[in-house]
Order: C-alpha cells, then structure tokens, then sequence
C-alpha cells in the first residue's frame, strides 16, 4: 500500500516553487528512479557488509564449516552453514523478499521525484506524495543508490543510474541541508572484521566445550 500524502505545514513551500528570496542558493532537483534487481542486491549487500551482527553470525556459522570440512564430517552437516554463512554475510538471503516486495507493487519501480531543502514531491503511478523532510530519519548513498529512512512513512531507495553528475550532486546538497545525509559507516571499518573473528571464536568455543562435554 502507498504511503498516505503527508500535507506540510501552512506557508511552507513546496518542491517547486520558485526559491526563497531569501535563499537564493536554494537548491531544486527533478529525476525519475527505476529500481532494478541490481540495486535492490547493492542495497542488500551494502547493509549487511556494513552489519557487525551479519558479520558475527557469518563468522560463527563459516567457523562451523570449515571445522567440518577439516575434520571430515558429512558434506551435509558443514555444506549448509557454509552457504548459510555467505548468505547472511553477503546479504543475499534477503533479496529474494525485498524484490518480490517491489513485484508485489510495481508502480513504486518508477518514481519521478522533485526534491528541494523544503521537502520531496513522489510522483507514483497517478498519485504525487508530498513528504517534508521532517518525516525522514537518514540519508545514506552507495555507489548505486540514494537509501532514506523513515518510521512514519516507507523507506525510499532512489536509483542513481539515471541521473547527472550535476543531480546527483544537488540531490546530495539537499540532504546535507536538512541534515540527513550519513556516511553509510560512520565508525571504524575493522569493526565489521571484527565481528566476524569474534564469530568465529565463538564458534570454536562452542565446539570445545561440546567436545569437553561429550567426552
């Protein structure tokens, strides 16, 4: 189901209209977004590569497999985490639901988008949604997307095969604006490392105290 139309605040302006007077910086952009299988992959990978938690549940599941392998059980007791391991590490056990999300309403594929420091006009299908940026938590972008959040309204995922040099850039200018825009990881990029080291020593803890156990 679309989202409802989100009517702005009495006297704001909307995406558009000609810029404040008092802005004359202001900056306004006009693209259309067609989302493809790609970009629903670099969508899914991009979070989970970026997730200690994807990341830690790989490496304890990895860890079981290679133990396996090494010791020579059963192809079908290690084959299964293995594979478990590059889906979740990579992502990709989700993407089979997300696209068929996007089958299940195939007007939200193409989407013409007006966008200036005021809010986004989303033109789907026959229906235009006005969304003020007041709506969206995050901004985050990839080499392939434009990824924002909301806990009000549908998270939007705009392509960027499409567009300009020059959109692209005055699309971002905005989101800085209104104070949006977030490098996709902010913290320490050995964290997600990390977290799958610690995935597996867990695993290897498991299996010794197993091992301990059963003996």
């Amino acid at each position: 189901m679309l989202d409802a139309d989100i009517t702005r605040a009495a006297g704001a302006a909307e995406p558009g209209d000609p810029a404040d007077p008092a802005d004359p910086d202001d900056a306004y952009v006009k693209f259309e977004s067609r989302i493809s299988i790609r970009d629903v992959a670099d969508l899914v990978f991009t979070r989970a590569t970026h997730s200690t938690g994807a990341q830690g549940i790989a490496g304890f599941l990895m860890t079981l497999a290679i133990m396996g392998a090494v010791a020579r059980v059963q192809p079908d007791l290690w084959v299964p985490p293995f594979i478990l391991s590059i889906a979740i590490g990579t992502g990709f056990l989700l993407l089979p639901f997300i696209w068929w999300s996007y089958l299940g309403a195939p007007e939200l594929m193409h989407e013409t988008v007006e966008a200036d420091s005021s809010g986004m006009l989303i033109h789907v299908a026959d229906r235009t949604l006005r969304h003020p940026w007041t709506v969206y938590r995050t901004a985050q972008e990839t080499d392939r997307l434009f990824i924002i959040t909301s806990r009000v309204v549908r998270p939007l995922m705009f392509t960027k095969r499409e567009l300009s040099t020059e959109d692209a850039a005055a699309f971002r200018t905005i989101l800085t604006r209104v104070d949006l825009l977030r490098a996709m990881d902010e913290g320490p990029r050995y964290r997600t490392l990390l977290a799958f080291v610690i995935g597996g020593a867990v695993a290897i803890a498991v299996l010794f105290v197993a091992g301990a156990i059963h003996l």
